[in-house]
């Protein structure tokens, strides 16, 4: 069990700004990632599922190695809205 679809990455993803405002538990589920740490004004931060992503914040995550494509597409889309 040690294929490429078993392989894991920390990655530091660009994120729309259409997620600012949005708990990380929203980010997470709409993209299936972990967010392992943010960058916030230059310190390294832990967030809960609570935290908001603010402007500025660097966002990093743990991704399969076979996702990258479609995780960076969902940061860079922004959330998906209500009804949809």
């Amino acid at each position: 069990m040690d294929g490429p679809e078993r392989r894991v990455q920390l990655a530091e993803v660009h994120t729309s700004p259409a997620w600012i405002g949005h708990k990380i538990s929203r980010l997470q589920d709409e993209t299936g990632v972990r967010v392992a740490f943010l960058t916030r004004l230059g310190e390294a931060v832990i967030p809960s599922s609570q935290t908001v992503l603010q402007e500025g914040d660097l966002v990093h995550v743990m991704m399969r190695t076979d996702e990258i494509a479609k995780v960076e597409e969902a940061f860079a889309e922004g959330p998906e809205e209500a009804g949809h």
